[in-house]
Protein backbone atom coordinates (compact mmCIF):
# COMPACT_ATOMS: atom_id res chain seq x y z
CA UNK A 1 0.00 0.00 0.00
CA UNK A 2 1.90 2.91 -1.15
CA UNK A 3 1.66 5.97 1.14
CA UNK A 4 2.81 9.61 -0.11
CA UNK A 5 3.07 12.77 1.99
CA UNK A 6 3.83 16.16 0.37
CA UNK A 7 4.07 19.54 2.32
CA UNK A 8 4.09 22.88 1.34
CA UNK A 9 5.44 24.93 3.96
CA UNK A 10 4.21 28.40 2.76
CA UNK A 11 0.88 26.98 0.77
CA UNK A 12 -2.90 27.19 1.86
CA UNK A 13 -2.63 23.83 2.53
CA UNK A 14 1.02 22.96 4.23
CA UNK A 15 0.43 19.12 4.47
CA UNK A 16 -1.29 16.34 2.96
CA UNK A 17 -1.20 12.53 3.69
CA UNK A 18 -2.31 10.47 0.37
CA UNK A 19 -3.09 6.74 0.56
CA UNK A 20 -3.70 5.02 -2.22
CA UNK A 21 -5.15 1.27 -2.40
CA UNK A 22 -6.08 -1.15 -5.61
CA UNK A 23 -9.76 0.47 -5.45
CA UNK A 24 -9.63 3.74 -3.59
CA UNK A 25 -7.56 6.64 -2.69
CA UNK A 26 -7.73 8.36 0.78
CA UNK A 27 -6.70 12.00 1.69
CA UNK A 28 -6.30 12.63 5.56
CA UNK A 29 -4.70 14.90 7.80
CA UNK A 30 -5.51 17.40 5.37
CA UNK A 31 -4.33 20.44 7.22
CA UNK A 32 -3.70 23.97 6.05
CA UNK A 33 -5.05 27.78 7.19
CA UNK A 34 -7.17 30.07 4.93
CA UNK A 35 -7.91 33.46 6.11
CA UNK A 36 -6.42 33.53 9.00
CA UNK A 37 -8.17 30.39 9.91
CA UNK A 38 -7.81 26.66 10.94
CA UNK A 39 -8.50 24.52 8.07
CA UNK A 40 -8.49 20.69 8.55
CA UNK A 41 -10.45 17.69 6.04
CA UNK A 42 -10.67 14.25 4.82
CA UNK A 43 -11.43 12.55 1.63
CA UNK A 44 -12.64 9.19 0.12
CA UNK A 45 -12.60 8.28 -3.75
CA UNK A 46 -13.70 4.55 -4.84
CA UNK A 47 -12.72 3.85 -7.66
CA UNK A 48 -14.06 1.11 -9.37
CA UNK A 49 -13.62 1.28 -12.86
CA UNK A 50 -9.86 2.41 -13.57
CA UNK A 51 -8.77 1.86 -17.44
CA UNK A 52 -5.98 0.00 -16.66
CA UNK A 53 -7.96 -2.54 -14.47
CA UNK A 54 -8.64 -6.04 -15.34
CA UNK A 55 -12.18 -6.52 -17.14
CA UNK A 56 -14.81 -6.77 -14.69
CA UNK A 57 -14.95 -3.91 -12.42
CA UNK A 58 -18.36 -2.25 -12.21
CA UNK A 59 -19.41 0.54 -10.52
CA UNK A 60 -19.89 4.30 -10.80
CA UNK A 61 -16.89 6.54 -8.83
CA UNK A 62 -17.83 8.24 -5.74
CA UNK A 63 -16.51 10.65 -3.21
CA UNK A 64 -16.49 11.88 -0.05
CA UNK A 65 -15.52 14.67 1.57
CA UNK A 66 -15.60 16.06 5.47
CA UNK A 67 -13.79 19.68 6.05
CA UNK A 68 -13.76 22.03 9.11
CA UNK A 69 -12.98 25.54 8.85
CA UNK A 70 -12.08 27.50 12.78
CA UNK A 71 -12.32 30.85 12.72
CA UNK A 72 -11.99 31.84 9.12
CA UNK A 73 -12.18 35.73 8.42
CA UNK A 74 -14.64 36.20 5.67
CA UNK A 75 -13.48 38.17 2.64
CA UNK A 76 -12.77 38.03 -1.10
CA UNK A 77 -10.10 35.82 -1.09
CA UNK A 78 -12.49 32.75 0.56
CA UNK A 79 -15.34 34.47 -1.71
CA UNK A 80 -13.59 33.52 -4.52
CA UNK A 81 -13.04 29.83 -3.67
CA UNK A 82 -17.20 29.15 -3.39
CA UNK A 83 -19.44 28.22 -5.84
CA UNK A 84 -21.33 30.40 -7.80
CA UNK A 85 -24.35 29.82 -6.15
CA UNK A 86 -22.63 30.18 -2.07
CA UNK A 87 -21.43 33.37 -4.40
CA UNK A 88 -24.27 34.60 -4.81
CA UNK A 89 -25.40 34.60 -1.42
CA UNK A 90 -22.07 35.87 -0.27
CA UNK A 91 -22.77 38.89 -2.70
CA UNK A 92 -25.78 39.57 -1.67
CA UNK A 93 -25.16 40.20 2.20
CA UNK A 94 -21.75 41.35 1.56
CA UNK A 95 -20.34 39.51 5.12
CA UNK A 96 -17.35 40.27 7.67
CA UNK A 97 -15.93 38.88 10.42
CA UNK A 98 -15.25 35.00 11.47
CA UNK A 99 -17.42 32.35 10.48
CA UNK A 100 -16.34 28.46 11.22
CA UNK A 101 -17.44 25.70 9.11
CA UNK A 102 -18.43 22.10 9.35
CA UNK A 103 -19.02 20.58 5.60
CA UNK A 104 -19.83 16.98 4.66
CA UNK A 105 -20.32 15.48 0.69
CA UNK A 106 -21.05 11.86 1.01
CA UNK A 107 -20.25 9.43 -1.79
CA UNK A 108 -21.48 11.59 -4.98
CA UNK A 109 -21.24 10.72 -8.04
CA UNK A 110 -20.75 14.02 -9.49
CA UNK A 111 -18.66 16.72 -9.47
CA UNK A 112 -19.32 19.33 -8.40
CA UNK A 113 -21.81 17.36 -6.00
CA UNK A 114 -25.81 18.33 -6.43
CA UNK A 115 -26.56 20.69 -3.71
CA UNK A 116 -28.63 18.00 -2.09
CA UNK A 117 -25.33 15.62 -1.32
CA UNK A 118 -23.95 18.71 0.64
CA UNK A 119 -24.52 19.13 4.13
CA UNK A 120 -23.35 21.12 6.87
CA UNK A 121 -23.40 23.92 9.51
CA UNK A 122 -21.82 27.52 9.69
CA UNK A 123 -21.07 29.21 12.99
CA UNK A 124 -20.99 33.25 12.81
CA UNK A 125 -18.69 34.52 15.68
CA UNK A 126 -19.39 38.38 15.67
CA UNK A 127 -20.09 38.83 11.62
CA UNK A 128 -20.81 42.42 10.15
CA UNK A 129 -23.35 42.25 6.89
CA UNK A 130 -25.46 44.24 4.95
CA UNK A 131 -28.25 42.33 3.34
CA UNK A 132 -28.89 43.96 -0.52
CA UNK A 133 -32.44 44.49 -0.02
CA UNK A 134 -32.49 45.27 3.53
CA UNK A 135 -29.97 47.59 3.64
CA UNK A 136 -29.29 48.26 7.48
CA UNK A 137 -26.44 47.10 8.83
CA UNK A 138 -26.29 44.21 11.14
CA UNK A 139 -22.96 44.20 13.41
CA UNK A 140 -21.43 41.02 15.44
CA UNK A 141 -23.95 38.88 14.44
CA UNK A 142 -23.92 35.49 16.06
CA UNK A 143 -25.70 31.80 15.48
CA UNK A 144 -25.10 29.25 13.15
CA UNK A 145 -26.90 28.46 10.03
CA UNK A 146 -27.54 24.65 8.72
CA UNK A 147 -26.94 23.67 4.86
CA UNK A 148 -29.36 21.00 4.28
CA UNK A 149 -30.94 19.85 0.45
CA UNK A 150 -29.59 23.12 -1.28
CA UNK A 151 -31.36 25.36 1.93
CA UNK A 152 -29.37 27.70 4.46
CA UNK A 153 -31.79 27.20 7.58
CA UNK A 154 -31.51 28.76 10.95
CA UNK A 155 -31.53 25.88 14.02
CA UNK A 156 -31.99 29.29 16.38
CA UNK A 157 -32.71 32.98 15.95
CA UNK A 158 -29.04 34.22 15.16
CA UNK A 159 -28.78 37.86 17.40
CA UNK A 160 -26.76 40.74 15.92
CA UNK A 161 -27.06 44.92 16.57
CA UNK A 162 -27.09 48.07 14.93
CA UNK A 163 -25.94 50.67 16.89
CA UNK A 164 -28.24 49.94 20.78
CA UNK A 165 -30.56 48.24 18.55
CA UNK A 166 -30.74 44.40 18.99
CA UNK A 167 -31.71 42.41 15.58
CA UNK A 168 -33.07 38.47 15.94
CA UNK A 169 -33.26 36.84 12.51
CA UNK A 170 -34.57 33.90 11.88
CA UNK A 171 -37.12 32.13 9.55
CA UNK A 172 -37.23 29.54 6.64
CA UNK A 173 -33.54 30.67 5.19
CA UNK A 174 -32.54 30.63 1.99
CA UNK A 175 -32.25 28.50 -0.94
CA UNK A 176 -28.68 28.26 -2.48
CA UNK A 177 -29.56 29.21 -6.45
CA UNK A 178 -29.40 32.03 -8.26
CA UNK A 179 -33.39 32.53 -8.38
CA UNK A 180 -33.54 31.05 -5.42
CA UNK A 181 -36.36 31.64 -2.57
CA UNK A 182 -35.52 33.48 0.72
CA UNK A 183 -37.35 33.68 3.33
CA UNK A 184 -36.14 35.96 6.54
CA UNK A 185 -38.18 37.26 9.59
CA UNK A 186 -35.66 40.09 11.36
CA UNK A 187 -37.37 41.42 14.59
CA UNK A 188 -35.93 45.13 15.87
Amino acid sequence: MPNLTVRYPDALLPSVEAVLKAEEMTLEDFKGSVGGGKLLASARLDLPELPFRSQGASGASRWSLKLSAESVELGERLRDLLPPEARAVYDECRPRGKISVDLTVMDSTSFPPERSEITGTARLEGVDLVYRKFPYPVENLRGEVALRKGWLTFQRPMEGENGLIRITIAGKGAELSPDGEMELIVKL
